[in-house]
């Protein structure tokens, strides 16, 4: 969805779960402004950095376990800007948006968000 800038949910299952420990959940490389986990239909908690990465999800574990995390995305696809080839922008202005100089490109250059790798759960 290239100008999305919504949230998409990420449904997965899972038998039960074996650790003498607690249970971590871990997103590994993501992209996005905030995450929602819920674990069979509770509000397990929110990842809202990089360096949260994971969260406890214990407390919600049962014999079959339903895992939905939410991905909400940064409004950069929406609003852009779309036509720099630079991608170490944190802010926007007006020089952003110009259509000349020498990192503008007629191409749409937009962020992958969502998960982009697989999902770990680990025993913390």
């Amino acid at each position: 969805y290239p100008h999305y800038g919504g949230g998409i949910t990420y449904h997965f299952k899972t038998g039960k779960v074996e650790s003498e420990g607690r249970v971590g959940l871990f997103l590994g490389e993501w992209k996005a402004a905030v995450v929602e986990v819920t674990v069979n239909g509770q509000l397990a908690g929110h990842i809202g950095w990089k360096g949260q990465d994971g969260i406890d999800i214990t407390d919600y574990l049962e014999e079959e376990n339903k895992i939905d995390i939410k991905l909400i995305a940064t409004p950069r696809n929406i609003f852009g800007p779309f036509h720099q080839k630079y991608d170490s922008c944190i802010r926007s202005s007006f020089k952003d948006f110009r259509t000349e100089g020498n990192d503008y490109t007629e191409e749409y250059l937009l962020e992958t968000q969502g998960l982009l790798k697989p999902v770990t759960l680990q025993e913390i």
